[in-house]
């Protein structure tokens, strides 16, 4: 499904992350890396091509809008996989594809798909990024 796609995974668990690792590999893609906070992902995404993400939404107490805010700039489809249910994302996110933890394998294959398939569909009134996004803690 995924074809050689390269996947960003934002996971603060390191567990969960290699779950997640093995299921990208299952659809036929490669992890880029599995990074587990917000300022690490938003350097991925500056850095790297990235064609499809997989973002947990609460990182070390840090939510990874920033980063799904970068991404829908950056036109790359994603899904949030995390242990909050769908009332509990900011309701700017409704309309990006999540999967509640556990993941399965079907569970994110669909998810993926979804967004995948939705790519640049979605609009979710975001301003251009500020310099923080796209430089993270360097200074201008």
């Amino acid at each position: 499904m995924l074809d050689g796609m390269s996947v960003l995974v934002v996971e603060d668990h390191y567990y969960l992350a290699e779950e997640m690792r093995h299921m990208v590999h299952c659809l036929g893609g490669s992890v880029l890396a599995p990074v587990n906070s917000v300022t690490d992902a938003l350097d991925v995404v500056n850095s790297l091509q990235v064609d499809a993400a997989i973002l947990d939404l609460n990182l070390n107490g840090e939510t990874s809008y920033r980063v799904a805010d970068l991404l829908l700039t950056k036109n790359v489809p994603f899904a949030f996989a995390t242990g909050y249910d769908a009332a509990e994302i900011d309701q700017r996110y409704a309309v990006i594809p999540h999967v509640e933890k556990p993941v399965t394998l079907d569970l994110l294959a669909k998810a993926l798909a979804e967004a995948i398939s939705a790519k640049g569909a979605h609009k979710v009134g975001l301003s251009p990024p500020d310099d923080e996004l796209l430089h993270p803690g360097k200074r201008l």
